[in-house]
């Protein structure tokens, strides 16, 4: 079986940046702890640094600010003129609006010609306002009034956020209509607030404010229907109080789950402070730290970056190659104890037999690293768990081993009839630095089987 290789070249799944971390509101589901944050605000020099990312990353992947609140950096309308013009569509900013913007400052935005800007809104009643984002008196409803107007005549694209909160469902189906109506949204997002893990003041508040699942249900139904068919207009309800309470009583780690509980190619994130320092994030164990302040060509090394990480992604599939002592043994790491692996030595046969397979999917990023995904039947018809199978990559003469992720396919098991293919998708990662062509490999599938190692062919890469 051949597979057509499909070239790309990798991309940051998003760069997140803040270019200012104070901020003035303190809205109750915010998960900023900010007893142990320091403001600090990013200058223009330092921002410039974080350009050539525009040509890193894809569609609505670049964001100007994340966390925190970008109009309180003074430079933040030079900050906006500085992108190339090129790579605008690709960027958006989050903004609360909460301070008075100059007619100036609001046409700077809606004239950025970025893909949009983010705007929370939760009420329309100025007390319920207050209250929820922890301000008095601020400049909110002006702003957004201005700016809803500039928006429409410069083109911006305007998108809001809207928690779903106690104090606040009763009046969502009408702001949904009213906001439809004023701002013209190309996306409204309403969703009940994400778990987090902040002091314990804020968590409280923040448990005060969602509603059981069964209110969710109920008055969730009339938010749906203020909906209709509206396709910009997304509800999320899987959020309750039951799940958040659950989830703090043990102490819930918010963080990713480890590289080897999530299937699939790792996503690459870079997170930039408003400091200038940053680190890499998503799936994968890396303690790689940067200060913009000290990368004298941020070009050369994000894209050097993109090459480590991915290495490291590739790290975690592979096991080990054929024996040097041993030509006609086959050794490869079957486990990890203590963090060493344990070689173990067994006979390669490679079998005539051919089970059904499709190699579905074969990319190759950055003219090095390739990602295999499909399915294949010879595990399940030899009885082996999908987690315990292992591929082999013949190059040449030689076997390399690697552990692939198992994936479901539900749609493989239906389509032929067997429940036993119902995990018999793949996913695996090869780095392919000092094999062959890409071309001249042979992918198989290693069961073993008593004191040998039997391989079935899969695909000619």
């Amino acid at each position: 079986m051949k597979a057509q290789v499909r070239e790309e070249k990798k991309q940051y799944e998003f760069v997140s940046i803040d270019t200012a971390s104070p901020c003035n509101a303190r809205c109750i589901f915010c998960f900023n702890d900010w007893a142990n944050i320091k403001g600090a605000i990013m200058p223009p020099e330092v921002f410039q640094k974080t350009l050539p990312l525009l040509d890193m990353t894809g569609y609505d992947g670049f964001y100007v600010s994340c966390l925190f609140e970008p109009t309180l950096n003074p430079d933040f309308c030079r900050i906006l003129q500085m992108m190339p013009e090129s790579g605008r569509n690709k960027a958006f900013f989050t903004t609360n609006l909460v301070k008075k913007l100059s007619d100036e400052d609001l046409l700077a935005f809606s004239k950025a010609n970025l893909d949009h800007i983010n705007i929370s809104l939760e009420t329309y009643d100025q007390a319920l306002y207050d209250r929820l984002t922890g301000t008095k008196g601020s400049h909110f409803y002006e702003n957004l009034e201005r700016l809803g107007v500039l928006a429409k005549e410069n083109g911006m694209k305007l998108r809001l956020i809207t928690m779903i909160l106690k104090s606040n469902i009763d009046e969502l189906p009408e702001l949904i209509k009213r906001a439809k109506n004023e701002l013209s949204p190309v996306r409204h997002e309403l969703r009940t607030p994400y778990y987090f893990k902040a002091s314990k003041e804020q968590m409280d508040i923040a448990e005060s404010e969602l509603l059981m699942r069964k209110e969710l249900d109920v008055k969730g139904k009339a938010l749906l229907n203020a909906a209709g068919d509206d396709d910009n207009i997304i509800i999320d309800l899987s959020n309750d109080l039951e799940s958040f309470v659950k989830k703090r009583s043990e102490d819930f780690d918010t963080h990713v789950t480890s590289f080897a509980e999530r299937p699939g190619s790792a996503n690459f994130r870079v997170r930039i402070e408003s400091d200038g320092t940053g680190h890499f994030g998503h799936r994968i164990e890396t303690k790689e730290l940067f200060d913009l302040h000290d990368i004298k060509d941020p070009k050369q090394y994000f894209n050097d970056a993109l090459i480590r990480l991915q290495a490291l992604e590739a790290s975690n599939y592979f096991l080990g190659e054929l024996s040097e002592k041993k030509k006609s043994l086959f050794s490869f790491a079957k486990k990890k104890e203590k963090g060493v692996a344990a070689f173990l030595t067994f006979p390669v046969e490679v079998s005539d037999l051919r089970f059904p397979s499709s190699l579905d999917e074969a990319v190759l990023y950055d003219g090095r690293f390739l990602h295999i995904s499909g399915w294949e039947a010879s595990s399940a018809k030899n009885n082996v768990a999908s987690e315990e199978r292992l591929f082999l990559i013949k190059d040449k003469e030689r076997f390399l081993a690697f552990r692939p992720f198992s994936v479901k396919r539900p749609d493989v098991a239906s389509a032929l009839s067997d429940e036993s293919l119902e995990n018999s998708g793949f996913y695996c990662v090869i780095d392919t630095k000092g094999l062959s062509r890409v071309e001249e490999l042979s992918l198989y599938c290693a069961i073993i089987s008593g004191e040998k190692l039997t391989a079935f062919e899969l695909a000619s890469v």
